[in-house]
């Protein structure tokens, strides 16, 4: 919350096209924009996942990346 005003600022300064939100949380602080937001796992909870299903989360984060960067 304290730093949303400094996230909103910088983002106003960047101008990205793309913002990758790392966890659902972050997705819920990323401000409206003229750009496209993606949200995926976060980094942390793919460690805690068994390790049969780190390697297909990794995956599926690569491939919304992937996938946001064939729209923009």
């Amino acid at each position: 919350v304290a730093c949303r005003p400094r996230l909103v600022e910088f983002i106003q300064m960047c101008r990205p096209r793309l913002v990758v939100c790392l966890g659902a949380l972050a997705s819920k602080w990323v401000p409206d924009g003229d750009y496209h937001q993606v949200s995926v796992i976060h980094p942390a909870a793919i460690l805690r996942l068994h390790a049969a299903q780190q390697g297909l989360a990794c995956r599926r984060c690569v491939l919304t990346i992937m996938d946001a960067i064939g729209e923009i």
